[in-house]
């Protein structure tokens, strides 16, 4: 736990959830795009946007856990690298099922993102600044595609579909470098953390999932908590 909040590695892991976010965002805004680029797809070339969301429909809950064994900055810095090189790989737009097995790939590179970086994030905050540095982390989906459809779209349309995948790439690598630097310079993480983790008041428990898929985590862990801890009234958040 800080005394004293690092402002700028703070915006800096805000500013690589806005790369996960673009993760998605990036095919959104060029969506209609897509058609052009693979013509026999079909109803298929909707999987190009879902199958992110769908890894981390399937593996939400457990990467939580898998995030905390590996560590958080070690897994923060792994996706960036994935990222960056998933999307140079579909800067050369492969053939449909290469470039679908990328978007799980890149799926499983954004899970990482959203469980490490809030976490890191909540670690590295000063108590009093811990809810607006979440607050924060909290604007990362809107605030990317915001940007994206500003700039991104633009940037297809002017460049084609692979300048936006390239430019996507290179922020990834900028921030997987930069937060290197700044991560190695932290005192080394502790225990990885526990499935249920008990908070000073002990009255609520942290779950190590991402923000938007963790109202399954809350389903999936009530029946947990409540044979671990069936004396007790918890909340859950």
């Amino acid at each position: 736990m800080s005394e004293k909040t690092p402002f700028a590695l703070i915006f800096a892991l805000w500013g690589a959830g806005l790369g996960a976010a673009a993760q998605y965002g990036k095919v959104s805004v060029i969506f209609d795009l897509l058609p052009q680029v693979y013509p026999d797809a079909g109803a298929a070339i909707g999987f190009i946007v879902s199958l992110v969301g769908f890894v981390g429909i399937l593996f939400g809950v457990a990467a939580g856990l898998l995030v905390a064994r590996i560590r958080y900055r070690r897994a923060l810095l792994g996706a960036l690298w994935i990222g960056a090189g998933v999307s140079a790989f579909q800067a050369v737009l492969p053939a449909l099922p290469l470039m679908l097995a990328a978007r799980m790939l890149e799926g499983v590179s954004h899970l990482a993102i959203v469980v490490a970086a809030p976490t890191l994030i909540a670690q590295i905050s000063a108590p009093r600044d811990r809810g607006l540095t979440l607050t924060l982390w909290g604007t990362f989906f809107g605030v990317a595609f915001a940007v994206l459809a500003w700039a991104g779209r633009p940037l297809a349309l002017s460049l084609g579909v692979p300048a936006l995948f390239m430019a996507h790439a290179a922020y990834m690598a900028v921030f997987a470098l930069y937060l290197s630097a700044r991560l190695r310079a932290l005192p080394e993480e502790g225990a990885a953390a526990v499935f249920l983790e008990a908070s000073p008041a002990g009255s609520r428990y942290n779950l190590p999932f991402p923000s938007h898929f963790r109202g399954c985590g809350r389903l999936a862990l009530l029946h947990v908590q409540l044979r671990v801890y069936p004396d007790r009234t918890t909340a859950l958040y």
